[in-house]
C-alpha cells in the first residue's frame, strides 16, 4: 500500500512538474517573440544599432575567434581596414591606426582592452557564427534566462503557479529586459549571476551533485571577469553560500564549502594574472579618477532609483511593490534580507561612482540594470503578500503594470522612440541639457510631475525631486514596519500619500521648467557675419553669402514645437533677404521652409510649427543669407506647444 501511494504522489508530481514546464516555457517563447520582434524592427530601420563600448566587447570578441588572442592590435587593425563591426567605421577621416582611437592601452606585452574579458569570451561563439546579429542574438538568449530563473526565485514566494505565471509576465516582459536584451553589455548578466546566487543562497541545505555546485561556484567566480565592480558583489554571494553550507549541513560543509571556495580562488588568480600580465599591475587598467565621491555622484544614486529616464522604479513601477515589501523579505528570511542588501548596494553604488555619469552612451538605465535584475527579490515577495491579502488589488496591479509595459513595448519597438539619455545633451561630468522639457524619453506627457537628476546644479533644489524621494523613503518605512497581514490597509495608507505627493508634483511641476528656450545664439557655427552682444549681424558687401547661423542639432521629445525667428532688415518687404529652414538631420527631413522678406529696419517675429516623434532625432536651425542686403538676428526661440 506505501508503495502504491508513493507511486501516486511521484505521479501527481511529475504532472505538476510537467504543467510548471509548460507554464515557464509559454511565458520564455513570448519574451523571446518580443526582444527578437524589437531586435527585427530596430535592425530594419536602422536604429539602436552599435554605440559606445559594445563594438570594442565586440572586436575584443572577434581576436578570440580569430587569432586566439586577448591582445588588440590585430583585431583593432583590421576592424578599422574591414568595417566589419561598425560599417561607418570608427576612425575618424583620413586618420590612421593609433592606440588612442581605441578602448586598449599599452601593457608590458602589447595592446590589451581596457574592458574585461567576460563578455568577450561569452559572446565569441556567436559572434564567428553570426556576426554582429549573431551577437546580438547571443545576448537575446542570455537575457531570457530571466524568465527560467525568475521562475525559480517566484517559487520561493507564491503557491499559486498560475498566480506566479502573471507576476512574472508583469516583470520580465519588461523593460529592461525586452528593450535591452540584445545590447552588448555585461549588466543584465551580472544581475542575473547574482539573482542566481541568492537563490543558491536561500536553497543551500539541498544536497545537489558536487559538479553542480562547482558550475554555480564557477558561475558567480565569473562575476569580475565580466567588470572587476562586480568582484565585490561575487565575493559577497560565495561567501554567503559557504557560511549556510556549514549551518544548514556540518557533516559535509567542509568539503561543499572548499570546493565552492577553491573555484572562487583559482578564478581570482587567474584574472590577477591575467591583469598582471596585459597591464603590468594586477588590479587591471584602472587610474585615478575611475571613481568619484561628489553631489553628481550621489545625484546619479536617487536616479538609478527614481529618476524618470535612468531609474528602475519608474521604468517598470511595479518595483515599487518591492520597495513597499522590504520588511515582508525580512521577516521571510532575515539572513535572505541582509544579504540582499549588501548585493544590491554592491551593484548600485560602483555605478553611481563611475563617472561616465549613467552608463555615458548606451540606453537610459544601464546602471540600474544589474540592481533592477536584483530588486525582483522583494517585488515577488510583495506580490505574494498582495495576492494572499487582496486577489483584486493583486490583478489590478498586475494588469496595470503589464498595460504600462505593452505602451513602452510600442513606443521603443514599434515607433522606435528614442531610448538613449546621451542623445538630448545629458552626459557626463554635468548635465548641459539646455532645456528640461526635451528630458523625458517615454514619460513625455507627464514628464513635469516626474523626477529629472541629470544636472545637479539645480537637482537638489527642485521640489518635485524631493516630493518623490521623500514618498520612496516614506514608502520603504512605511513597508518595513507594516506585516504581510496588513497589506491591505498598507497600500490604502501609501495610496493616501502617494495622492499627496502626485498632487504636489502636478501643482509644482508646470513651473519648474522654462516654457521657452532661448537658443544661445553665440555658440551656433557660422560661416559668415558677426555676433554682437545681442545676436547675429550681416553686412551687405563685407560679408559673403552663405550661413548665418545652423545647428544646435538638439534632440527633442516627442510633440508639437513653435519656433520664432526675431529678425530685422532695412530692405523692403518685396526683397528676400534669406532662407531660413527647420531640419531633422537624421531623418534628412527639411520640416520649414521660408523665404525671409525684409522689414523696412523694423524688428519682426516669424513663427515655424514643426513636430517630433518619438524616434531619434537632432533638429537644426539654418539661416542661408543671401548677401543683398543687411540682416540681423535678434533672437531665435523654441517652445512646446500644449504644456
Amino acid at each position: 500500500m506505501q508503495r502504491v501511494r508513493a507511486a501516486e504522489v511521484s505521479f501527481f508530481r511529475q504532472i505538476l512538474e510537467q504543467k510548471d514546464f509548460m507554464r515557464a516555457s509559454l511565458l520564455w517563447a513570448i519574451y523571446l517573440v518580443g526582444a527578437l520582434v524589437a531586435l527585427t524592427m530596430w535592425t530594419r530601420t536602422n536604429i539602436n544599432q552599435l554605440s559606445g563600448d559594445e563594438p570594442h566587447y565586440l572586436i575584443m570578441a572577434s581576436g578570440i575567434v580569430k587569432h586566439g588572442t586577448f591582445e588588440q592590435t590585430l583585431p583593432y587593425k583590421e576592424e578599422f581596414a574591414n568595417k566589419e563591426i561598425v560599417a561607418s567605421g570608427l576612425l575618424p577621416p583620413g586618420a590612421t591606426f593609433a592606440p588612442e582611437y581605441t578602448h586598449a592601452v599599452p601593457g608590458p606585452h602589447g595592446l590589451y582592452n581596457m574592458h574585461n574579458v567576460g563578455l568577450p569570451l561569452l559572446l565569441a561563439l556567436p559572434f564567428v557564427l553570426g556576426g554582429v546579429l549573431g551577437a546580438k542574438l547571443g545576448m537575446v538568449l542570455v537575457t531570457s534566462m530571466v524568465v527560467p530563473l525568475g521562475w525559480k526565485v517566484a517559487g520561493l514566494f507564491f503557491e499559486d503557479r498560475n498566480k506566479r505565471v502573471w507576476a512574472l509576465a508583469a516583470l520580465c516582459l519588461s523593460i529592461p529586459y525586452l528593450s535591452a536584451g540584445s545590447q552588448i553589455y555585461s549588466d543584465i548578466f551580472a544581475g542575473l549571476l547574482s539573482l542566481m546566487g541568492l537563490y543558491w543562497f536561500c536553497t543551500a541545505q539541498r544536497r545537489r551533485p558536487l559538479f553542480q555546485e562547482v558550475l554555480l561556484s564557477a558561475a558567480l567566480s565569473f562575476l569580475p571577469w565580466l567588470q572587476i565592480k562586480f568582484g565585490i558583489t561575487a565575493a559577497l554571494l560565495l561567501a554567503a553560500v559557504a557560511w549556510r553550507m556549514f549551518a544548514q549541513d556540518q557533516a559535509r560543509a567542509w568539503r561543499r564549502a572548499a570546493c565552492v571556495l577553491l573555484v572562487a580562488a583559482v578564478s581570482m588568480l587567474l584574472l590577477l594574472a591575467y591583469n598582471q600580465y596585459a597591464f603590468g599591475k594586477m588590479s587591471g587598467p584602472y587610474v585615478a579618477g575611475a571613481v568619484a565621491f561628489n553631489k553628481t555622484s550621489l545625484m546619479v544614486f536617487m536616479g538609478l532609483l527614481v529618476d524618470q529616464n535612468q531609474g528602475f522604479l519608474l521604468q517598470n513601477p511595479i518595483h515599487f511593490v518591492g520597495l513597499f515589501s522590504l520588511g515582508i523579505v525580512y521577516r521571510y528570511n532575515r539572513a535572505l534580507c541582509l544579504l540582499w542588501g549588501l548585493v544590491f548596494l554592491s551593484l548600485i553604488m560602483p555605478n553611481s561612482l563611475h563617472p561616465a555619469w549613467y552608463g555615458g552612451m548606451s540606453f537610459a538605465g544601464r546602471f540600474n540594470w544589474p540592481g533592477a535584475v536584483l530588486f525582483m527579490v522583494p517585488t515577488l515577495a510583495g506580490l505574494a503578500a498582495l495576492d494572499t491579502s487582496s486577489r483584486r488589488l493583486f490583478a489590478a496591479v498586475i494588469v496595470s503594470a503589464i498595460s504600462l509595459q505593452s505602451y513602452f513595448f510600442y513606443l521603443y519597438a514599434i515607433e522606435g522612440a528614442d531610448l538613449y539619455s546621451y542623445s538630448k545633451g545629458v552626459l557626463f561630468p554635468q548635465g548641459i541639457l539646455e532645456w528640461s522639457q526635451v528630458y523625458s524619453l517615454l514619460y513625455v506627457p507627464v514628464q513635469s510631475w516626474l523626477p529629472m537628476l541629470y544636472d545637479s546644479r539645480w537637482a537638489y533644489g527642485d521640489f518635485v525631486n524631493w516630493v518623490w524621494l521623500i514618498f520612496v523613503v516614506a514608502a520603504a518605512l512605511m513597508g518595513v514596519f507594516c506585516s504581510s497581514r496588513r497589506m491591505v490597509s498598507l497600500y490604502g495608507g501609501l495610496g493616501a500619500v502617494a495622492c499627496v505627493a502626485l498632487l504636489l508634483a502636478v501643482l509644482q511641476g508646470p513651473g519648474r521648467q522654462d516654457k521657452e528656450w532661448i537658443v544661445d545664439l553665440h555658440t551656433l557655427p557660422s560661416q559668415t557675419g558677426h555676433a554682437d552682444d545681442d545676436g547675429l549681424m550681416m553686412r551687405q558687401g563685407i560679408d559673403a553669402p552663405a550661413f548665418s547661423n545652423f545647428g544646435p542639432f538638439q534632440a527633442l521629445s516627442a510633440g508639437e514645437y513653435e519656433l520664432t525667428l526675431r529678425y530685422s532688415s532695412p530692405a523692403p518687404v518685396e526683397q528676400t533677404v534669406s532662407t531660413f529652414r527647420v531640419m531633422e538631420d537624421i531623418a534628412k527631413a527639411e520640416l520649414q521652409i521660408r523665404e525671409m522678406p525684409g522689414t523696412h529696419g523694423q524688428v519682426q517675429a516669424a513663427t515655424f510649427r514643426f513636430r517630433a516623434g518619438y524616434s531619434r532625432n537632432m533638429f537644426e536651425f539654418t539661416n542661408y543669407w543671401l548677401g543683398k542686403a543687411d540682416m540681423r538676428i535678434e533672437q531665435i526661440s523654441v517652445r512646446r506647444l500644449g504644456y
